[in-house]
């Protein structure tokens, strides 16, 4: 019996009972959180959005959401969809949250879809309809709606 008394923390320990969800999209509305949305485009075209928070009356606090999405075969069309599953050949997604204090990833499963609403040389406006289930935290990560990706500036 007092066996099992401490090994049950030590199973449990990390890990929440309750789902959590987060929808990261809206967080750019709120106080202290900055989005930033990019793209790049060479064999395989590159989506980096990152969504920070930063109180600067804190200190250790800040952390950043990063959603990267590669498409391979970079010549798409508007109106085209990708299914992150079913087209994992010409798309790939990878997901992170770190922070000062927490630079170690959890396992991820990544679903959903990504449409190309516009394109132009600066911009690519994409439709994302994406789920992140983080299970080490057992938090769902939702990216819904439409952003604007601007062309990264290179620094030559």
């Amino acid at each position: 019996m007092l066996l099992f008394l401490f090994v049950i923390p030590v199973l449990s320990y990390g890990q929440s009972s309750v789902l959590t969800t987060t929808d990261v999209l809206k967080l750019k509305h709120k106080k202290y959180y900055r989005e930033t949305d990019s793209f790049e485009i060479s064999n395989i075209a590159t989506f980096t959005q990152n969504i920070c928070y930063d109180d600067t009356r804190s200190n250790d606090e800040e952390f950043c959401y990063t959603f990267l999405i590669y498409i391979h075969n970079a010549q798409f069309v508007p109106d085209q969809t990708f299914d992150i599953e079913r087209d994992s050949v010409v798309i790939q997604c990878f997901y992170s949250c770190n922070s000062i204090l927490n630079w170690s990833q959890g396992k991820t499963k990544i679903s959903g879809t990504v449409k190309i609403i516009s394109i132009s040389s600066v911009e690519i406006k994409l439709q994302e309809s994406i789920v992140v289930f983080d299970e080490r935290k057992n938090k769902e990560i939702l990216y819904e709606g439409i952003r604007t990706f601007y062309k990264t500036q290179n620094m030559n």
